[in-house]
């Protein structure tokens, strides 16, 4: 039994190192060396709805961003009234769909990357709606643009635009979120964490919180050069990273250790058991005869029991000479 036991813990440990994410607070590792050219694995690919691959749309470049002045950003947010009403105005202009932005776009796409870059991801949480659902966005684009929002997704395409809104590096984040599944969304942060993975075919997770700005149009990898674009809801915000290997232990680091301590102490107990059987089968055990060295067991026994005899018999003869 402890034999089996110690075997299965072995087992769950050979298991649980198998996995690359249990060393990752060993290592300075950023992220896979190698990344394949689509965003999700080939497996997923037979979803006709499914987006393998991103636009391939850097959208500060094809929007000319490099190009344009951007305004000096100040200290004003949406929650100023009248940085609110012109940012209304602008988004007048944004057209939902399109697979770059537009020029006329960038007043609107300016100003709300001066809002997420006056305030922390802190800030912008405590403001932020939680109740996100892919299809909101998708139907009504016109009644939630502009507006705070924060919720978990899963990264699985990240890239450096090799642009900066005043100083700060913008980076063009694709992923999904467990209500949205297999529907991609599209953000905008600024400043990327530091050490998060950057490329294809990744799955970080992260926590997001910003503005939604529009339905961003993309084509998904192997589409047909007239395929209609798929869309992505596309916001403007900051990102916090959540990686695999750090303190906030996922579930399944939780699982695996208490079945390690389960195993440990189902083999004490066995243990206990064992030598408590042990003690009491040694209460009730018959003593065994020792036999001289060199001796025949029998030949002892058969000389004891005459010996037995004759001290009886002297006993009682002592018994009636009285």
């Amino acid at each position: 039994m402890t034999m089996v036991v110690m075997l299965g813990v072995i087992f769950l440990l050979i298991t649980r190192s198998r996995d690359p994410n249990t060393w990752a607070w060993l290592t300075n590792d950023t992220g896979p060396a190698n990344q394949p050219d689509s965003l999700v694995s080939n497996g997923e690919k037979n979803n006709k709805e499914q987006a393998t691959g991103s636009s391939e749309t850097s959208v500060s470049a094809q929007a000319g961003i490099s190009k344009a002045k951007l305004p000096m950003s100040s200290d004003v947010t949406d929650e100023d009234p009248e940085e609110a009403d012109a940012a209304k105005e602008q988004f007048l202009a944004v057209i939902d769909g399109t697979e770059k932005l537009e020029p006329q776009e960038m007043f609107a796409y300016n100003r709300v990357l001066s809002w997420v870059q006056n305030q922390t991801f802190a800030e912008m949480s405590r403001r932020a709606g939680k109740d996100v659902a892919f299809n909101k966005f998708y139907q009504s684009p016109d009644k939630y643009r502009g507006q705070l929002f924060k919720f978990e997704m899963t990264a699985q395409l990240i890239r450096d635009l090799d642009e900066k809104y005043n100083g700060d590096e913008l980076f063009d984040v694709w992923g999904a979120t467990d209500e949205s599944g297999v529907w991609l969304y599209n953000v905008v942060i600024i400043d990327l964490p530091k050490a998060m993975p950057i490329g294809r075919n990744i799955k970080e997770k992260a926590d997001f919180a910003g503005y939604f700005f529009k339905l961003q149009g993309y084509q998904p990898a192997g589409a047909k050069p007239d395929a209609k674009p798929l869309k992505a809801p596309l916001f403007l915000g900051r990102l916090i990273w959540r990686p695999a290997g750090n303190l906030r232990a996922r579930a399944s680091d939780w699982t695996w250790g208490l079945f390690l301590l389960a195993g440990f102490v189902i083999f004490l107990l066995i243990r206990w058991g064992l030598l408590l059987r042990r003690g009491r089968s040694r209460l009730f055990e018959t003593p065994r005869l020792q036999a001289k060295p060199g001796g025949n067991p029998v030949e002892d026994w058969l000389e004891k029991v005459e010996t037995d005899d004759v001290d009886e018999s002297a006993e009682r003869d002592n018994l009636h000479g009285d």
